[in-house]
Parts: structure tokens; sequence; C-alpha cells
């Protein structure tokens, strides 16, 4: 019998050219074989027609039988290796694959068992022919890829968190009591409002989104927002406090903050800002009807995230 690895297949190639090429194919293919089934990494099985083991690989000895022989695993089964549920599924696979002779390729199935943790496995399994093509039995491989599934849920679970925290910010900002708008530091464009906005400024959410920030706030403090937009990188509490311009039923002022992200030269790609409430001016004593300036802002809304690709970052 020949020697598992790489090297000893290709020396033994090295050496005996000469003897290969006088062999048969008979040995030849019995070379193949024997190295095949001694990989110690290679999950490779044989079964009859009832699925009962006539031959497994040192891969498929080492994994999964807990120092059996090979002597010891032929003419067992799934049942006598694996839990009932497994076993009789994988059953049902090979018989399916005797009777069709179609091979079953790459189904991603967890392995369950008596005694020690479940693991996820590729199994792919073909009819086993004899010299006249006829159907004896099955034959497959069988490669642990365990932590690639665990990885791939870790990853959806992951991803449906952050869902979840989007649709939760989401709802923070849009039915927060205070009217805000979130836009976006590149273009100013608002690309998100608060229905407190909506309800308390007299445009409607869709007019809202045709408009930039500069579009609700005076021409003189225009420059001071651009010097607050190129100065700040998103920083928690930095704020920008100018006035908003009344065009429509209400005054106030706007606290523009910016919120961290990424964007060209580290900037934050989307700020939000804040509108004083009906209620706030009235306390201040300013005219609902009048342009008029203050300072407002204070810190961030907890929970409110920022605007990305429609939804809220966390």
């Amino acid at each position: 019998m020949y020697t598992c690895g790489y090297q000893d297949v290709v020396m033994v190639y090295l050496r005996s050219d000469l003897a290969l090429s006088s062999s048969s194919r008979e040995d030849i293919e019995r070379m193949c074989v024997d190295n095949l089934l001694a990989d110690p990494e290679e999950r490779i099985f044989f079964k009859d027609l009832e699925s009962r083991f006539l031959l497994v690989s040192a891969g498929w000895l080492a994994a999964l039988t807990h120092g059996l022989s090979l002597a010891e695993v032929v003419s067992k089964t799934d049942f006598d290796i694996f839990s009932g549920p497994h076993a009789t599924n994988a059953f049902a696979d090979e018989q399916r694959v005797i009777e069709t002779g179609q091979p079953m390729v790459a189904r991603v199935e967890r392995e369950t068992f008596h005694d020690r943790p479940d693991i996820w496995v590729s199994t792919t399994k073909w009819p086993l022919r004899d010299v006249d093509g006829n159907i004896v039995g099955t034959w497959g491989i069988s490669r642990d890829i365990t932590a690639q599934v665990e990885a791939e849920q870790a990853l959806a679970t992951s991803h449906e968190q952050l869902r979840a925290s989007e649709r939760q910010h989401r709802m923070l900002f849009e039915h927060n009591p205070q009217p805000m708008f979130a836009y976006d530091r590149a273009t100013l464009r608002i690309v998100a409002v608060s229905d407190s906005a909506v309800a308390s400024y007299g445009y409607s959410r869709e007019e809202f989104l045709t408009l930039t920030i500069k579009d609700v706030m005076p021409r003189e403090d225009h420059e001071s927002l651009e010097r607050f937009l190129e100065t700040t990188v998103g920083g928690e509490g930095c704020d920008h406090r100018g006035q908003h311009a009344a065009e429509r039923r209400r005054c106030g002022n706007v606290g523009c903050h910016g919120r961290n992200g990424t964007g060209n030269r580290g900037r934050s790609r989307a700020g939000y800002a804040q509108l004083p409430s009906t209620a706030r001016r009235a306390r201040l004593g300013l005219d609902s009807e009048e342009p008029c300036r203050t300072v407002v802002g204070g810190p961030r809304p907890a929970g409110l995230g920022s605007l990305s690709h429609g939804g809220l970052d966390t």
C-alpha cells in the first residue's frame, strides 16, 4: 500500500517512471485509490445496496469513529455512528441515488450524534457501479463546513440586529416630538424629516425632501454653516445655531449637528438639525409668525442615528 501525501506520490512517480509505464491500469488505479483513502482529511465512504459500509477513508475514521479500525466499521451502518434522525435521512438519500442513478451534490446538512456536538457538512453521494455498470451501492465525500456555517449564521444574526436597530432609530427619528430633519453633509440636501417637523412647519414631507438645509436658513447664516461643516468631523454635541427661514407659518432656530460617518477626508456623511417646537418658542417669548434668532441645540437625542442609503445607521 502506498503512503499518504502529495510528496510521497511525487517521489514514487520520479523513482518509478519506468515501472509505472509497464504497470497495469488496475495497479495504477489501485495506487491512486490507496492514496486518496489514506488522506487524513478527506472523508470518503463506500456503501452497499443496504447502506452498509464497504470501505471508508482514514479521514472518515479519524473524524467520526473515536478510534475504531476499518475492520470494525465495515458492515456497520449510519445507525451505528450517527443519531437515528440523521441516519434515517442519510439512508433515504442513498436509496434515492440507487433508484434513480442521479447523484446528490453538495447538500449542506447537519450531522447529529449520540455522544458529541453536531457538525455541519457538505455531502455529495454518487451511485457505486461495478465493471458492468450496474449500481451496487453508493459512495460519497463529506466535508466539515461547521466554521463556515456558524460564521454565516453569526453574520445573518448581526444583519438582523442591525436592521432591528435601524427600524428602532428610524421610529425614534420620525416620531420624535421635537421637529427634526436629517441632511446629507456633502450636498446639504434634506434626506429625512420627522413627523413633528411636517406637522409644525407647513411643508409636506415631499416638499422638505426637495430642499437643502440652506433653503431653511437665511443667507446671512450660510457662511457660518459652511464653516461648521468644514471644521467639524461629526463630533457629538458640535452645534451650528442659525435662524431658519420662516417661509410659511412658523419660525425658529436651526441647530445643526455632526454625526460620525464615512465621507471625503473623514468628514461626516450625514447630519441632523433640530427645529424648536411651538411650546419652546412660546417659553422663550418668541413670535411664532416672525423670523427670530435664538440659541437652540443641546445634546443629540438619545438613540438618534444618521441617514445612510435611505435608512438610519446606528
